[in-house]
C-alpha cells in the first residue's frame, strides 16, 4: 500500500507506477475485479 500512496502522492498514472514497482502490479493481480472497474485495460498496458 506505501506504494499506491506515493504514487497517489506523485500525481501519477497507477498503472506506469506499477511497470516499475512489482509491488503495485501485483496489488493489479489480487484486485483484479476491483481493477477492471477502475482501470480498464490494465492487464494489457501492464503486459500481464
Amino acid at each position: 500500500m506505501r506504494q499506491a500512496e506515493q504514487c497517489w502522492r506523485e500525481g501519477v498514472d497507477p498503472i506506469e507506477y506499477a511497470k516499475e514497482h512489482k509491488e503495485l502490479a501485483r496489488a493489479f493481480e489480487t484486485f483484479e475485479k476491483d481493477a477492471d472497474a477502475i482501470y480498464p485495460g490494465w492487464r494489457a498496458k501492464l503486459g500481464s
